[in-house]
C-alpha cells in the first residue's frame, strides 16, 4: 500500500524532499536512474541500506538521519510477506513533482534578503559595512533591527 501524501504541514519532510530533487537534478539523475544499481530484485524498489548507500554515492545534501527519516515517511510495509519495508521509485517520483519549486519558505526567505539589500541601497551604505561598523563577531537582534529601520 502506498504511503500518504507528504502534507504542507509536514515541513521536515518537504525540505528533505525538496534538497533530495535538487541534489538529484544537480547530477542530472532521476529518482530511477540514482537507485537503480540497488534494486537487487529489479522490482523499481529499495530498501533502507540501498537507499542510504545511493544518497551517500550520487552526494545527495541529506544527513543519515534524515535519510532515514524520510524513508520511514515514505517506504511501503509488506501485508503478505516478511520482507522489510522498500521504497518505491514510483512513489518517491511523486511526491518530489508535488514539492513546490521554490519551496514557500525559500521564496520568504530570498523576498527578505531583496527587501534587506533595498533598505541597504535606499541608505546608500552597505549593510556589511555597518554590520562591520559595530565590530563585535555577535549582534543583538535589537541592534539589527535598529539598523534595518
Amino acid at each position: 500500500q502506498a504511503p500518504p501524501p507528504i502534507t504542507m504541514e509536514e515541513l521536515p519532510m518537504r525540505a528533505c524532499l525538496h534538497r533530495l530533487g535538487q541534489g538529484l537534478a544537480s547530477k542530472g539523475l532521476t529518482v530511477a536512474s540514482a537507485l537503480v544499481l540497488y534494486d537487487k530484485d529489479m522490482e523499481r524498489a529499495v530498501g533502507l541500506d540501498e537507499f542510504i548507500a545511493a544518497c551517500a554515492q550520487h552526494g545527495v545534501p541529506l544527513s543519515r538521519s534524515e535519510i532515514e527519516a524520510l524513508f520511514a515517511r515514505m517506504s511501503r510495509k509488506s501485508m503478505h510477506s516478511m520482507r522489510p519495508p522498500r521504497i518505491c521509485f514510483d512513489d518517491m517520483d511523486s511526491s518530489l513533482q508535488r514539492v513546490p519549486e521554490p519551496l514557500p519558505e525559500v521564496q520568504w526567505a530570498r523576498n527578505l534578503i531583496t527587501a534587506v539589500d533595498t533598505i541597504g541601497k535606499a541608505a546608500q551604505t552597505p549593510l556589511e559595512v555597518v554590520f562591520r561598523q559595530l565590530g563585535r563577531e555577535a549582534v543583538s537582534a535589537e541592534e539589527v533591527q535598529s539598523v534595518l529601520s
